[in-house]
């Protein structure tokens, strides 16, 4: 449960930002900020649900039989794709909610971790270049 709460900690900084980018940008498109507002608040809780609904759904299947587990998680995947789907879909239908508010945050999670492989790639090979740099001399 501390891994999950600790990555969720990471996806919540990204929807952070992107909510701070989309604010600034709806300025521009001259879009109510508050129904912006709202709906950044409506896609992020959503998306940190279902990130924490697939980590305790993760948790939970490593204690199956590999076959139950596997059955589990698809099950899952499936119910969590569907709502996802009835998320995006009232987006579209509540007059209070802007579409793009809502479907932006969720793809924070994917962002997060494509955002710390980068990161992680550069770092490692930095470090190797001055490793391979100190073994010269």
């Amino acid at each position: 449960m501390e891994l999950i709460l600790k990555e969720m900690k990471k996806v919540a900084v990204t929807i952070g930002l992107m909510a701070a980018v989309l604010l600034t940008a709806g300025a521009f498109w001259d879009v109510d900020w508050r129904k912006l507002l709202l709906s950044l608040l409506f896609g992020g809780l959503y998306t940190l649900a279902n990130f924490m609904l697939l980590g305790t759904v993760c948790a939970k299947a490593c204690r199956k039989p590999p076959q139950k587990a596997k059955t589990y998680m698809q099950l899952h995947y499936a119910l969590r794709l569907l709502l996802t789907g009835v998320v995006i879909l009232a987006s579209f239908q509540m007059p209070y909610l802007v579409p793009v508010g809502v479907i932006v945050p969720l793809f924070a999670p994917k962002l997060t971790y494509l955002a710390a492989g980068i990161w992680q790639s550069v770092w490692q090979r930095k470090r190797r270049k001055k490793e391979e740099a100190a073994d010269r001399y």
